[in-house]
């Protein structure tokens, strides 16, 4: 049996993938709508653009649903939507 000074190099090396995953797939729809912006103060800003044609209420809904899925208090987000 070989000891482990005459292991194989590759055998302790970390894989490495060839090229990394693509990176849209993974993007939430609509997510390039939604710009999120931490201010000096430690409030979150989150400036929505209401799509073509889109009602600024869903565009609201989907602040909401941001504001819910990172857990920031309600009194420490400042919103700016776009119509």
């Amino acid at each position: 049996m070989p000891s482990n000074e005459e292991a194989p190099a590759a055998a302790g090396a970390a894989f490495i993938p060839e090229q990394e995953p693509a990176r849209e797939a993974a993007t939430p729809a609509g997510a390039e709508d939604l710009e999120v912006s931490i201010l000096p103060d430690g409030r979150v800003q989150i400036h929505a653009r209401c799509r073509p044609g889109e009602d600024p209420s869903q565009c609201e809904l989907r602040v909401k649903a941001l504001v819910e899925a990172l857990g920031v208090p309600d009194e420490a987000v400042v919103r700016k939507i776009e119509e």
